[in-house]
């Protein structure tokens, strides 16, 4: 059936959260996945602490995130346009990877659906652990 976007009147293909006439982004809930299904969302932008990985990760992963103030491994940021993204925090003694790429502190990088986060090692970014998938769902859906 698809949807017609507000902004330009085209008809999106269902599934899509995007306009490809116009660029509208439908408000979106982010959605964090870990490898062992537990799911993570939310609608606004928001550091991804020790806390939040307990909640993925309640058995062992989690033990990889500082515990310390200021020293969370991510955000994820949510702009004017519906768009998220990751950001990483440098002062983390952690890395990130997105996609098995190391990220860079510097810039923000645009999340995708089935895009993969992990936490890994400075001194060697090889060594990934506590993977979380991206997904989005639409702000209203349950």
């Amino acid at each position: 059936m698809g949807w017609h976007c507000p902004k330009c009147n085209f008809m999106v293909e269902d599934g899509a959260f995007q306009c490809m006439a116009c660029g509208y982004h439908q408000e979106t809930r982010l959605i964090l996945t870990s490898g062992v299904g537990n799911k993570w969302r939310t609608l606004i932008s928001a550091e991804i602490t020790r806390r939040t990985y307990k909640r993925l990760y309640p058995d062992t992963e989690h033990q990889y995130i500082p515990r310390n103030e200021g020293e969370h491994p991510f955000s994820v940021i949510k702009d004017a346009e519906n768009n998220w993204f990751l950001q990483v925090n440098g002062k983390s003694p952690v890395a990130v990877t997105l996609n098995g790429n190391l990220c860079d502190p510097a810039r923000e990088y645009l999340l995708n659906n089935g895009d993969s986060i992990s936490i890994a090692s400075r001194s060697d970014s090889s060594r990934q652990v506590a993977p979380l998938t991206v997904s989005f769902i639409l702000k209203d859906a349950v």
